[in-house]
């Protein structure tokens, strides 16, 4: 497994115990998170953490999303999302359970029970019984006794198996309100397609700016906005955005990296890994193939 890299200077985070089980990596870390404006992706794992500082901070995904993390919260990031964190007062600790995305999947049910992930992450996940088991793991790093790798993997698997009830509860209540999916109204679809049309001029929208259009929360915009159309926000943006590139590439007036900051990517690199995943090119190849066509 690998250890998680957040927004804050190698330097400044400190291990203060780790135990690897056959399943999981855990970890009590402390930090001094910085305000640098640089969005880092997570490893390949997902990220299952409990804020036991008493500092709280702010968790900014690249697609806009926000929430505040405050203390004894608990969040799950999935494998590989651009995070932004910004520290609003003073050091942050936690203790972080690191997956591998087979085995989460497997345990939790992630993928049957439908969880959005298009949210790429989920904070303030209101569970008693996943808080105590948490707990129970940060006192065992702290003053680890007989057998703490054993208990470990025991409780982290428990934490995964509370984290797959939580959410199928979470589906069961949200099915109790069929009206809140049955889709946007045709205002607020017109509001969003017009807005994220003019990402050219305007720059890639954020989750908030496209809810405030609509007047409702993300949370719902999300899911209404799937419901009446099929497809995610993120998807729908995602292909606007490479077709813009592809414009500009084919103009071949801006650079592969102008284009990445036009188009509001978090870094050229993201934004070549995305162009190659969606037409199995690079932008310069993209851009050499589509002059030669001309």
């Amino acid at each position: 497994m690998h250890q998680g890299n957040w927004n804050i200077s190698p330097d400044m985070t400190v291990i203060n115990a780790e135990i690897v089980t056959a399943n999981a990596r855990v970890q009590l870390r402390s930090a001094r998170l910085t305000n640098n404006g640089r969005f880092v992706r997570t490893r390949e794992d997902y990220h299952l953490t409990y804020n036991v500082s008493r500092a709280s901070c702010e968790i900014r995904t690249a697609s806009g999303l926000t929430a505040v993390c405050n203390p004894g919260t608990v969040s799950v990031v999935a494998p590989r999302v651009p995070l932004m964190i910004d520290a609003t007062a003073g050091d942050q600790e936690c203790v972080i359970c690191e997956f591998q995305p087979h085995y989460f999947e497997e345990i939790t049910g992630i993928r049957k029970v439908g969880f959005d992930t298009e949210l790429e992450f989920s904070s303030n996940i209101r569970s008693s019984r996943l808080s105590s088991i948490l707990k129970r793991i940060c006192e065992e790093l702290r003053e680890p006794g007989f057998s703490s790798e054993l208990f470990l993997e025991a409780a982290s698997t428990c934490a995964l198996v509370d984290l797959g009830r939580y959410l199928r509860t979470s589906q069961s209540t949200k099915a109790c309100y069929p009206a809140r999916d049955r889709g946007l109204a045709p205002r607020q679809l017109k509001l969003i397609h017009e807005r994220i049309a003019a990402i050219n001029e305007m720059g890639s929208p954020s989750l908030r700016e496209l809810a405030t259009l609509c007047g409702i929360s993300q949370f719902h915009m999300l899911r209404n906005f799937k419901a009446s159309t099929g497809t995610t926000v993120r998807r729908h943006i995602e292909d606007v955005r490479l077709t813009a590139a592809k414009n500009m590439l084919s103009a071949a007036k801006l650079s592969a990296k102008e284009i990445a900051l036009k188009l509001h990517f978090s870094n050229p690199s993201y934004f070549a890994t995305v162009f190659r995943r969606a037409t199995g090119m690079t932008p310069t190849e993209y851009r050499v193939r589509s002059l030669k066509c001309r």
